[in-house]
């Protein structure tokens, strides 16, 4: 709901969220800052609550095709913006009638903790463990980093789904990822059988820039 009334944004800070929310809300909020995925199996390293970075840019996705209407605005820091429109625009001249979507890009701690709660009770039926599976902690969310930042990259058939978001791996969009992505400077963050705890998530690319050593990927 605050996301649909425009109280909070991807660049909404802990302060702002939680003056617009009552005070036990912001109190259980503060909880989930204190907890730790270990407990739940979870093994992250810790990236910090850091603070917004300045120089975020509008990523826009305005489709209106025969597969999907989608509309919606991401954000990521800049040398992250320019090595993914690069990339999209690459897609775009291999695949014209189809185009690299993002579903969700730079998070701000605060947009990371409503993102968790928002899976948590719609998706997950209040089960922290499973959550914890598919959205990370604030302070453990590649989305939450300013220099590797991690992108959520969706198609223009509306994959992936919560139903069923492995099936993306499916997609010619993910083909192709893992062919060129490394050429531009995303990775693969969180692959099949990851040691993390974390589920398969193969439309979730993270910005390690163009020279990163794999090895310690």
């Amino acid at each position: 709901q605050l996301q649909q009334q425009g109280k909070i944004a991807p660049n909404t800070t802990l302060p702002q969220l939680y003056d617009v929310l009552e005070r036990h809300e912001a109190d259980m909020m503060r909880v989930f800052l204190d907890m730790k995925p270990a407990d739940y199996g979870i093994h992250m390293p810790f990236t910090g609550l850091s603070d917004v970075p300045d120089d975020l840019q509008a990523i826009q996705t305005d489709l209106t095709t025969e597969f999907a209407k989608r509309q919606s605005t991401s954000y990521m820091p800049k040398p992250v913006a320019e090595a993914f429109l690069e990339m999209r625009q690459a897609y775009h001249r291999d695949h014209p009638a189809r185009i690299l979507c993002v579903e969700s890009a730079y998070r701000s701690p605060a947009y990371q903790l409503v993102t968790l709660v928002y899976y948590l009770v719609n998706v997950h039926d209040y089960n922290l463990p499973a959550t914890l599976t598919q959205v990370a902690l604030p302070g453990y969310s590649w989305h939450c980093s300013a220099d590797k930042t991690a992108v959520d990259i969706a198609n223009i058939d509306g994959q992936p789904t919560d139903e069923a978001p492995q099936e993306f791996s499916q997609s010619l969009e993910y083909a192709w990822l893992c062919e060129h992505g490394n050429d531009f400077g995303f990775y693969e963050t969180y692959a099949r059988d990851n040691p993390t705890g974390i589920m398969w998530e193969p439309w979730h690319w993270q910005y390690l820039g163009r020279d990163a050593d794999q090895t310690n990927l």
